[in-house]
């Protein structure tokens, strides 16, 4: 199985890092609308409201996209035993953005390895 490993690299990564943007981005309005002022909201805070509502929702989509091919590389990859493969599964629906990274780490970068291991030896050599 050969796998892009950039792509997939940036598909668990990049949610995360998105999402921890954008509640810096929610930090921010909340620090420059001043928490306890019941005055209109000013210019700063709603830029910074609205980047975190953009940032927020690519972040939520590439999330999206990167459970999709996980889940898909996942029910492709030899090296799974037949009986974690469920695990794997529900694990990337139910915990994403940690499943991915450790999936990421464990199967996608040690590709070559693994595949070289499930090659069968020749007897003769």
């Amino acid at each position: 199985m050969n796998t892009n490993k950039s792509l997939y690299g940036i598909l668990a990564f990049a949610p995360l890092v998105l999402m921890l943007f954008s509640i810096i981005f929610l930090a921010a309005a909340l620090v420059t609308q001043g928490m306890l002022n019941d005055g209109p909201a000013s210019d700063e805070s709603v830029v910074f409201l609205l980047l975190f509502f953009g940032i927020f929702g690519v972040g939520g989509l590439l999330s999206l996209i990167s459970m999709i091919l996980y889940i898909m590389h996942i029910s492709k990859n030899p090296a799974i035993p037949e009986d974690q493969r469920i695990f794997w599964i529900l694990g990337m629906v139910f915990f994403n953005g940690i499943v991915n990274i450790v999936y990421f780490f464990v199967y996608i970068t040690k590709e070559e390895e693994l595949q070289a291991r499930q090659q069968p030896k020749d007897p003769w050599d």
